[in-house]
């Protein structure tokens, strides 16, 4: 099919904002599923993470939390943890101050990372999702 140069600068452009949009959904779609994921772990004992410490087990039994159900007691930590599409990129975190101390460890909390393995463990999930994007943008002539 010919073109003239204004029908291919219009075909460019129009292709360049089905491509945007597309790759706004592709990390809508990732930052829900890794928010998913991390909220999941909570609550549950994951590989890599080491068992509650005894005190905090009673802690917790003294307040009512269930047990042993690391990284939840009311739901705080678990309900901060949200996703936004920032331009290009997806970010992925939590409000809570306590996410960090949790995730990273402190000298008297060790580390019990739950972003972190969420993003890892979806790679191939995102992968995935970005070659169907990739099949999606290269078949599209509208």
């Amino acid at each position: 099919m010919k073109m003239s140069p204004g029908q291919f600068a219009a075909h460019l452009a129009g292709a360049a904002a089905r491509s945007k949009a597309l790759e706004h959904q592709l990390l809508e779609r990732v930052g829900e599923l890794v928010q998913q994921r991390a909220k999941s772990y909570l609550g549950h004992e994951q590989d890599g993470w080491p068992a509650l410490a005894e005190s905090t087990i009673s802690e917790k039994q003294r307040h009512g939390y269930p047990t042993p159900s690391p990284l939840l007691r009311d739901g705080e930590l678990r309900d901060s943890i949200r996703h936004a599409v920032d331009g290009h990129r997806v970010v992925i975190g939590s409000t809570s101050e306590i996410s960090v101390y949790q995730e990273l460890g402190t000298e008297r909390i060790p580390p019990r990372p739950f972003l972190a393995k969420a993003a890892v463990e979806s790679e191939p999930e995102i992968r995935r999702m970005a070659a169907e994007l990739g099949k999606r943008i290269i078949i599209s002539r509208e």
